[in-house]
């Protein structure tokens, strides 16, 4: 037990000697050893001759980022410390001093990471790091900024797509769409990436067509469109219904007429009521577009737009259109004045014009000698339940049109389809019908718009001169 003692004792109170002098005296004072003649780096560290530590360090450089991300402390270590346990620290600078965010341990030399930094606020922020080593802080590296910026956020857009307009049945294609944003982070240029996914389909709807969807309004047409032709069919010729009605004529007369809402006026008076069929005998439709500001102005704008061979549409203005809703059983909006009704008599004197003074264009008939020719659709184009905007008294847009080979009949058994004619004397007569009667239309001929026929008025009995019609279509 006492050898072990002195043993002990020996090696603690020993001799030291510097590294790469063997044989040294024993006991060398610690200041002797510092001015012997060795590297002056050199000194007693714990009874020990050790070299002093020194460090070089770099950070590098950060950029920008996004606020609430990351950014990574990375740096370099160089020197000769290699072995000796390092305690590196990031520091961030906050209202004007350095405070403490994050340190590792590390005993090689080369790069080095520290914990990853959050930014935390728009605009400038620094960052550094301090290395110590044996309870001493030998280096400081280079400070770096990073410069937050907002990060964009992820957004959802929405968007509503027109599709096929189909202006004759007044609607159009509608389709919701989505599409969100997402980011992703480029490391080779250190900022975010936004992309998109692609649109999808939400839901898909129609919508009333308005006037802008209608038209293509130019101050000159192209030499190729096609125009309509508006035509009245021989007033002798008329449906089952009103041969019916007649007794085969398609004129008869009613006296003393009924009492019918809409029209107290015509309550016992005497009418002459016969059916009138305007047809488009063109080379394209006859479609004529309106809008207004509001529901309260009677004020509107007016198009006539006609088709290109290669479906495009071209409109122009219409210059004195006007416009009136008749909730008459009609339940739509009629062009004013459109076709004039007159009964003359033997001097071509005017004795009374017609109670009907307003059209909706349509297609209800079909005009059988056009039927299959090219452009002349197999069924209806512009109906009853679209057209005129039907039972919309506060529409703001409508659209009247009749296609190519199709025409629109007005049947007698319509209220104000009728000539007044109390009080005039039996005789003979002639009852003429003007289609387009204010020119408001271009046609491909504006001369053929007339029609007449002559009738004889006995009491209560009107007959038709045979082979009197003239004017009209067969």
């Amino acid at each position: 037990m006492i050898t072990l003692a002195l043993v002990f004792a020996a090696a603690s109170v020993g001799a030291v000697v510097a590294p790469g002098t063997p044989g040294a005296a024993p006991g060398l004072a610690p200041d002797a050893a510092a001015h012997s003649g060795h590297d002056p780096s050199l000194r007693l560290v714990s009874g020990h001759r050790r070299k002093a530590l020194r460090v070089r360090v770099t950070l590098n450089s950060a950029g920008s980022r996004y606020v609430g991300t990351r950014v990574p402390i990375r740096g370099y270590l160089s020197g000769n410390t290699r072995g000796v346990r390092k305690r590196i620290v990031v520091q961030r600078k906050v209202n004007g001093a350095w405070r403490k965010s994050g340190q590792k341990f590390q005993r090689r030399l080369g790069g080095y990471r520290l914990p990853a930094q959050r930014i935390t606020r728009t605009g400038r922020t620094q960052f550094r790091t301090v290395t110590f080593a044996r309870g001493k802080r030998l280096r400081v590296s280079n400070v770096i900024q990073v410069r937050g910026v907002a990060r964009p956020r992820t957004v959802t857009q929405e968007r509503t797509i027109d599709g096929a307009t189909t202006c004759e049945h007044l609607t159009v294609a509608v389709l919701d769409q989505e599409r969100s944003s997402s980011l992703t982070w480029n490391q080779r240029t250190k900022e975010w990436v936004v992309s998109w996914s692609r649109w999808t389909a939400v839901s898909a709807r129609t919508r009333q067509a308005q006037a802008a969807d209608c038209i293509n309004v130019v101050t000159r047409t192209s030499s190729d469109v096609l125009l309509p032709d508006i035509r009245i069919r021989n007033l002798d010729r008329c449906g089952k219904g009103d041969r019916d009605r007649s007794g085969g004529s398609c004129f008869f007369i009613v006296n003393s007429a009924p009492t019918i809402h809409g029209f107290p006026h015509l309550a016992g008076r005497k009418l002459l009521k016969f059916p009138v069929i305007t047809l488009n005998v063109g080379d394209g439709p006859s479609e004529l577009v309106a809008d207004r500001s509001s529901p309260s102005s009677t004020t509107w704008r007016a198009y006539q737009t006609f088709l290109r061979p290669n479906g495009q549409r071209e409109s122009v203005v219409m210059r004195g259109a006007e416009f009136y809703y008749a909730g008459d059983g009609h339940d739509h909006w009629h062009v004013k004045d459109f076709d004039d009704y007159e009964l003359l008599d033997s001097d071509g004197t005017t004795m009374r014009t017609a109670e009907k003074h307003g059209y909706c264009l349509q297609d209800n008939t079909t005009y059988p000698p056009m039927a299959g020719r090219p452009g002349v659709p197999e069924s209806i184009v512009y109906s009853d339940a679209t057209q005129c905007a039907k039972g919309l008294p506060d529409t703001l847009a409508m659209i009247h049109g009749m296609s190519r080979g199709w025409g629109d009949t007005y049947p007698s058994s319509l209220p104000d389809q009728a000539l007044d004619i109390t009080g005039v004397p039996d005789g003979e007569y002639v009852v003429r019908v003007v289609a387009d009667a204010r020119d408001l239309i271009r046609e491909k001929d504006e001369t053929n718009n007339t029609a007449s026929i002559r009738v004889r008025i006995a009491g209560d009995k009107v007959s038709v001169v045979p082979g009197s019609a003239t004017g009209g279509l067969p």
